[in-house]
């Protein structure tokens, strides 16, 4: 029981430490709903970019953090 209190700390801590990188996500999502409709692309496309955009800001955090880290 302890170790599944544990799992579910670590992944509340996901959005909660960084809700910089969540918050981002859920814009790029939002925003990708809306914009990418409207474009001429498949859905092969589409999807393309929504993972492209997603894959970026996951690189911008990880680099952020990396930075932030002392050593």
């Amino acid at each position: 029981m302890k170790s599944l209190a544990a799992a579910a700390r670590e992944i509340a801590g996901l959005f909660i430490e960084d809700a910089g990188f969540a918050l981002g996500i859920l814009a790029w999502v939002a925003l990708a709903a809306f914009v990418l409709r409207e474009l001429p692309f498949g859905d092969p496309w589409r999807a393309a970019i929504l993972l492209a955009g997603c894959l970026a800001l996951l690189v911008e955090n990880v680099l952020r953090a990396a930075r932030k880290r002392p050593g």
